[in-house]
């Protein structure tokens, strides 16, 4: 199989197929917040967690490539490329987690997700996406969604916090932007377990370099580091595919589902409320998701029209 066969493979994938893989890695990592709670009543870390999160989903996604004869080598001229978005996949992980240990939960959720503005623009900017006023109010829309539902609250913010968020959402956009660009030649498991590599290499090392790792010491703490490692193995595999079937904007405003889907299974899972502003918030969501899915079927309807 040629590096360029997983890519033309996956541009004759039916669109809501994308939209509904994109979908569900969203759903999947609205559960890795949830996860993360157990593993931490459990006695462990966030440099564990990560180090297991990244060391997992590596062997887990070569081990895939390689079951299904996927090439697991780089074109050297993608090699700096699959660097720079590994570099990119870490300070994602670094800056969200990073963040909470500064500013409220609520306020990193919101700076992370102004990606998909971020992306929208960097899509437009290099040519790959049209950009009309529709997928700016859908964007906006979905954004404001998250702002309303998370409850966020600009008191006691610490500059630190807020600037480890932004590095996370950059990072974020940079990697889904990069990430299309190099999965046009190279399969969506092999990239992401490149990337995932890096990270893996990352947080070992300061793991080992702090000694810093603290094994869960319960059940549950183990269960939650397995359910962190599952849920982002899979949360990620399914977006970076969208990414490579639907491209960068659509599948980034998607994942917008991904904190509907954690304050939805914190209420049933573990009790939080679920207030009317967290109701509205998440339509508001869902709103602007289902307007740019609708807005990209009409502009690939409006070609075949004027034939």
């Amino acid at each position: 199989m040629s590096a360029t066969g997983p890519g033309t493979a996956a541009r004759r994938v039916p669109g809501w197929v994308g939209v509904g893989v994109v979908a569900l890695g969203a759903a999947i990592m609205g559960f890795s917040a949830i996860s993360a709670r157990f593993a931490y009543l459990g006695g462990t870390n966030t440099v564990t967690v990560l180090a297991i999160r990244f060391v997992f989903m590596t062997a887990m996604l070569f081990a895939f490539a390689r079951a299904f004869g996927l090439p697991l080598g780089l074109p050297r001229r993608l090699v700096p490329a699959a660097l720079g978005l590994g570099v990119a996949f870490t300070l994602t992980a670094y800056g969200y987690i990073g963040a909470v240990a500064y500013i409220p939960v609520s306020f990193t959720v919101l700076l992370i997700y102004t990606a998909p503005l971020v992306v929208a623009f960097l899509a437009w900017l290099l040519g790959g996406e049209r950009f009309t006023a529709v997928k700016v109010a859908a964007v906006l829309i979905a954004f404001v969604g998250v702002a309303v539902m998370m409850g966020v609250s600009l008191a006691t913010l610490d500059w630190r916090g807020v600037a480890l968020a932004v590095i996370g959402s950059l990072s974020f956009a940079v990697a889904t932007v990069g990430g299309a660009r190099v999965m046009r030649e190279v399969a969506v498991p092999v990239i992401v377990g490149y990337m995932s590599a890096i990270a893996a290499l990352v947080f070992v090392s300061v793991g080992a370099a702090t000694d810093g790792f603290v094994p869960p010491t319960d059940t549950q703490g183990w269960a939650g580091t397995a359910g962190v490692a599952v849920s982002f193995l899979l949360g990620f595999a399914f977006y970076f595919y969208g990414v490579k079937t639907i491209g960068e904007t659509r599948s980034a405003v998607i994942a917008n589902l991904e904190p509907v889907v954690a304050v939805l299974g914190a209420f049933v899972l573990l009790g939080e409320s679920f207030t009317a502003p967290q109701a509205l918030g998440a339509l508001l969501t869902l709103g602007g998701i289902t307007l740019l899915v609708w807005e990209d079927a009409r502009l690939k309807r409006r070609p075949a029209l004027a034939d």
